[in-house]
């Protein structure tokens, strides 16, 4: 009771404080939602009926206030969260509705017959927090359901030894009259008042536990009020009947024949539950997402704790013919030492299974929980990580990045390197993917190295290596002067040549140049740290006298700050707008920078614009554009293709007819900074000319990568520290679910413990004529005690061993769909990862050597008091 109280009002807290800290870490226009309506002929009458649906919808999770209502006289009002009564397992229905409200509204007659608005983004908020909600309540039920699987293990076990231990005070009742169904009934009782005591003191302390802890007793009370009801009234019924059953003769007449088949049967049923459960939760896992229904949040919360439920019955299965084996082999050597202990353990082989079954469990519970632990807690980091794609990134937004603001981060203290990036989604056949631009040169300097998933900066970095993407321009040049020789076309208008119009109209032919309002021109360059620039370029045109129809367009611009040398991709040249008649050819003539220095043009042929057939603008490059952009790709996108180094792909941006041809020159596990797992990264600089060749031009950089211990601060200065988006795991959730771990193994060493103690007291009694015995064939009291402990601790190891063994064995079938479950967004490539936690086992390990040793003691002392009482009776 202690356990479940406590694993419910602890994580009911912890949601709870992780979903107010996110509220209030939320820009303030996220942190409120307000509900416009517009007023109706009774708008009294309305205002009732909307505090009706709030409070139907929200309940106390928000709190609403009435505002004053617009000039045009619609109502208003305000929702935001209320820390103290939100209603943490509610937060995803919560959100839904609340983005939904104007729907609700409508679906109400005569609430909002002119419709309705909702402005804010507290409902994005709140859809953020609940996908951390819903990756708890996934993942919960399993430390849950280990709790109760142990607990009722426990209490109909030792209520079978408690009627055991009252064989011959049943037997007396009976010979005085007591009817069989009196007997059942008063067993029941005694049991049912135990387990209420038991289930309140429990709850009371559970709460008073998460108050101290976590905060919030009370609302753990409110929110776990239905457990101690549920948990006495299901062990007063079973625990009683099993102590009645247990004090009947019949039961021991034939306890070892039935325990035997109800143990065989027990076990193949449980395994076989278990494996089909294993088995639909491997297909969980194979979805690749986290349970989005009823059925897989069923089977991610039933199999773990079924599977070791059914390990623990395996164990006990295996102990009674382990025990069998060992009496026999022992029975062969004529020492006492070893003989006897083993016939003792297996003559008493249903008091020792209690001991075993409920350590089994919790030494397969405790490994389970120690690899959930850390494997959560490293796969946070890593897909954290793996998300942010370096040390931390600005989100900027669609072609907002400059070089300026790049090389303000790299310049900044503390920062290592930063770089531009793109990131677009797009389509590679049908399946749709995420696609990272980013400098080669940058790669090795930015993303994060993630060893434990193959992901090696440099070797990206050599993957994506590529020919200039263009003419570099000399160290210091400031600005970019181009001209080109013009020459115009033969154009004919009609003309009348009399005034009154009465004579037929006269074609006149002449040489037409197009002005340099109707024409435009572009470069595109890249800087020193691989930012592309768009750098629109002024135009001047001089009609040359005395050469009819021949002009000279010069175009020149400053070069943008920005990290020096620049690389010049392309340039783009031609009309704004349709060019009608127009038609000429350019010839590019010279091409200099700013300090006089010039530069040859890829090449000097005429470029024809505009006429039949002709382009409204021409592309110029100053570098071969490669055939096909390198890119490296995850896994899961060349699973779906079976891609292998060197095949070509092509690559559609999304709401965009753009299709870039890709050759796969590496494969990682997955692609750093992307979005899905679905993903590709190319170089940004081929990227650019690429675009540029194609269209005239590119997309600009969206985002900021830097490496480095002052990356996230420099981040947040040069954009702002909403856009900043770090590599530090999202703990808090993550570290609630840790938390019931610990309490789910805790709570199974000490119902270990209680059971090793119960078992040893309840044995020790049962054997005191043993004591007298052993005294005659000469065993001191001390050897004795030592021969005691012995049985103990052999049956504790073994228990603890197969039980970790088979815990071990669940952890690894288990923890992908786990970690689906438990890290929210988290990538498919490490959904496999397993770390072995071992502070849980360890822990446990103590509490039963503890135990063991307790159990010891108080045998011991009621041995000695056996060996001075006077009185011996039959053994039985």
């Amino acid at each position: 009771m202690l356990g479940l109280s406590g694993v419910l009002g602890t994580l009911g807290s912890a949601v709870r404080a992780a979903v107010v800290d996110a509220v209030a870490q939320a820009p303030e226009q996220e942190r409120a939602a307000i509900f416009t309506l517009p007023a109706a002929t009774d708008s009294q009458a309305q205002a009732v009926a909307a505090e009706a649906l709030f409070a139907r919808l929200f309940g106390e999770s928000l709190r609403v206030t009435e505002l004053t209502p617009t000039d045009g006289g619609a109502l208003r009002w305000e929702f935001v969260v209320d820390p103290e009564r939100l209603d943490p397992w509610g937060i995803p229905p919560l959100a839904d509705d609340l983005d939904n409200l104007d729907r609700e509204a409508r679906d109400v007659d005569g609430l909002a017959p002119q419709g309705s608005s909702v402005d804010g983004g507290l409902a994005q908020t709140l859809e953020t927090s609940a996908e951390g909600v819903r990756a708890v309540q996934a993942v919960v039920p399993v430390p849950l359901a280990l709790i109760a699987i142990g607990g009722l293990i426990a209490a109909l076990q030792l209520a079978r030894l408690l009627g055991d231990s009252r064989i011959g005070e049943a037997a007396l009742l009976r010979a005085r009259g007591l009817r069989p169904t009196t007997a059942r009934w008063s067993a029941i009782g005694e049991v049912s008042i135990i387990a209420t005591v038991g289930a309140g003191v429990g709850w009371l302390l559970a709460a008073g536990a998460v108050g101290v802890f976590a905060g919030g007793g009370l609302s753990a009370l409110r929110a776990t009020g239905v457990v101690p009801v549920v948990v006495a009234a299901a062990l007063g019924l079973g625990a009683g009947l099993a102590a009645w059953h247990a004090s009947e003769p019949k039961a021991t007449e034939s306890a070892g024949r039935s325990r035997t088949a109800v143990t065989g049967l027990s076990a193949a049923l449980l395994t076989l539950a278990a494996a089909v459960a294993l088995w639909q939760l491997r297909g969980v896992a194979e979805a690749g997402s986290a349970p989005a229904d009823v059925w897989s949040f069923s089977v991610t919360a039933v199999a773990p704790a079924l599977a070791l439920a059914a390990a623990s019955v395996l164990v006990l299965a295996f102990f009674g013919l382990a025990a069998e084996l060992a009496s026999r082999v022992a029975a062969r050597r004529p020492a006492l030492a070893p003989a006897l202990p083993a016939r003792m353990v297996a003559r008493y082989l249903p008091a020792y299974g209690v001991v075993v079954a409920l350590i089994a469990l919790a030494a397969g519970g405790a490994v389970v929980a120690g690899a959930s632990v850390a494997t959560w807690s490293r796969v946070g980091e890593e897909n954290a990580a793996l998300r942010a794609g370096a040390e931390g990134r600005a989100v900027v937004g669609a072609e907002q990045v400059t070089a300026a603001q790049v090389s303000e981060v790299t310049d900044a203290t503390d920062v290592d390197a930063a770089a531009a990036v793109v990131t677009r989604p797009g389509v590679v056949s049908d399946v749709e993917v995420s696609m990272i631009a980013i400098a080669d040169s940058a790669v090795a300097q930015v993303v994060s190295s993630l060893p434990d998933l193959g992901i090696d900066p440099d070797q990206i970095a050599a993957q994506l290596a590529h020919d200039p993407a263009g003419k570099e321009l000399p160290e210091g040049a400031g600005r970019l002067e181009a001209t080109f020789a013009v020459q115009g076309n033969l154009v004919g208008t009609w003309v009348f040549e009399d005034e009154n119009g009465t004579e037929p109209p006269v074609r006149v032919e002449s040489m037409a140049l197009p002005t340099a309002d109707q024409l435009e021109a572009t470069a595109w360059l890249v800087d020193d740290l691989g930012t592309p620039a768009r750098v629109p370029l002024a135009l001047e045109v001089e009609v040359l006298d005395g050469f009819a129809g021949t002009a000279v367009l010069r175009a020149d611009a400053a070069l943008p700050a920005g990290r020096s040398p620049w690389v010049l991709v392309g340039m783009q040249v031609g009309f704004g707008n349709a060019p009608g008649t127009l038609a000429p050819s350019l010839t590019p003539t010279t091409l200099t920078v700013g300090d006089g220095s010039e530069l040859e043009w890829p090449s000097t042929a005429p470029l024809p614009l505009g006429g039949q057939g002709g382009s409204q603008t021409t592309e110029i490059t100053f570098a071969p554009v490669p055939a096909a952009l390198p890119a490296v790709v995850s896994t899961t996108l060349a699973d779906a293709f079976g891609m292998e180094i060197g095949d070509s792909y092509d690559l559609r941006l999304e709401r965009s007819s753009r299709v870039i041809p890709l050759t796969v020159t590496g494969i990682v596990a997955a692609v750093p900074g992307a979005s899905r797992d679905a993903a590709l990264m190319v170089p940004l600089g081929a990227f650019t000319q690429s675009q540029v060749a194609a269209s005239g031009s590119a997309l600009s950089a969206d985002q900021v990568w830097a490496d480095g211990a002052g990356a996230v601060s420099a981040l947040g200065e040069a954009f702002t520290p909403a856009a900043v988006d770090t590599a530090a795991p999202n703990t808090a959730l993550t570290a609630s679910l840790a938390a019931t771990w610990w309490v789910a193994t805790s709570i199974g060493g000490v119902l270990a413990a209680v059971a090793i103690a119960a078992a040893a007291v309840a044995l020790a009694r049962r054997r005191s004529t043993d004591v007298f015995v052993l005294r005659a064939l000469g065993r001191t009291a001390a050897a004795q005690s030592r021969a005691r402990l012995g049985e103990l601790a052999a049956v504790a190891l073994f228990a603890v061993f197969l039980g970790a063994l088979l815990g071990a064995a669940i952890a690894w079938l288990t923890l992908p769909a786990l970690t689906l479950a438990a890290v929210p967004g988290v990538s498919l490539a490490l959904t496999n990862t397993l770390v072995w936690g071992w502070a849980p086992p360890v822990v446990l390990v103590i509490i039963i050597a503890l135990a063991v040793g307790a159990a010891s003691v108080i045998v011991t002392r009621l041995m000695r008091v056996q060996s001075r009482a006077g009185r011996v009776r039959e053994a039985s």
